[in-house]
């Protein structure tokens, strides 16, 4: 079924020497995509889609933000987990 929702795991130890994402696009087999911005915070974060049902997901980050200490940046960017779930 299409549709579905994502949760990102955040990634605090990470954040000091490293960008964070806050926006990403998910693009689907179909050529459609959903763009959605993510928390500041570290920690686990939902968002719903309306996504078709696909096989392949293409992650794109499309934003960040500095790290919070520009002396150690590495000007590396990533998300530390991303879990898709079917929608029930």
């Amino acid at each position: 079924p299409g549709g579905g929702s994502i949760a990102t795991a955040a990634f605090a130890q990470m954040r000091s020497p490293r960008l964070h994402p806050t926006r990403v696009e998910l693009q689907y087999d179909d050529g459609t995509c959903d763009q959605f911005d993510l928390e500041e915070e570290a920690g686990i974060q939902s968002h719903r889609l309306d996504g078709p049902e696909t096989t392949t997901v293409r992650v794109i980050l499309l934003d960040a933000a500095p790290p919070t200490d520009a002396a150690l940046s590495e000007n590396r960017i990533g998300i530390g987990e991303m879990r898709l779930y079917e929608a029930r």
